[in-house]
């Protein structure tokens, strides 16, 4: 998990009641992955941090967060992010947002949202895959790249099991997998990437 290489290590699929879940000043978190996973997201000492937050209120403050870099993506309902300017931007369901940790942002809205967190040199991506019945998600392996599939909407069917929605696939470093789609309905995927190097 935190960029050692390992021939043992396998895929493995998180269940979504075994996530940690916290309270927050808008709603409910669920910390899906943290990267080292003996760090404490309170004490700020992760590098890498996936989780899904429920927004409960309709209006809400985004956590100031200085030196993270942060990615976030609507799975249900929207969020109008308002900026100190006055700016603001609508996030629509499956819509990925790249900024900062010290911005502030007020959050109108309510709904269920991912993040990833990077943070003491990690970098990585986040982005929304939809695969059709019949279909596969392929990723191919890339050296020092770790890779997280969280299932949106759908059953996901590979050699290590089944993840149904709400579950996450945690996959190793340089590993190719095949995350397949034999449900009638649409499956929908959010993929995070990431390397400690």
């Amino acid at each position: 998990m935190a960029g050692e290489k390992s021939t043992s290590e396998k895929i493995r699929i998180l269940k979504s009641p075994d996530y940690r879940t916290t309270r927050w000043d808008g709603g409910i978190t669920r910390e899906i992955c943290l990267v080292p996973e003996e760090a404490d997201y309170r004490e700020r000492n992760f590098r890498v941090r996936i989780s899904s937050a429920v927004i409960e209120k309709e209006e809400s403050d985004f956590t100031y967060l200085p030196g993270v870099h942060r990615f976030l993506m609507m799975q249900e309902g929207e969020a109008r992010l308002v900026f100190e300017d006055g700016s603001e931007i609508l996030l629509e369901p499956f819509d990925v947002y790249e900024f900062e940790g010290d911005t502030k942002i007020r959050c109108y809205g309510t709904g269920t949202d991912l993040n990833l967190m990077l943070k003491s040199g990690a970098e990585g991506k986040m982005f929304c895959r939809k695969c059709r019945t019949g279909d596969s998600i392929q990723l191919l392996p890339e050296e020092d790249i770790h890779r997280a599939v969280y299932i949106v909407q759908g059953t996901a069917f590979l050699p290590a099991g089944t993840a149904l929605s709400g579950d996450t696939i945690m996959i190793p470093e340089g590993m190719e997998v095949s995350v397949k789609n034999e449900q009638l309905s649409e499956l929908i995927a959010a993929v995070f990437e990431w390397s400690v190097n």
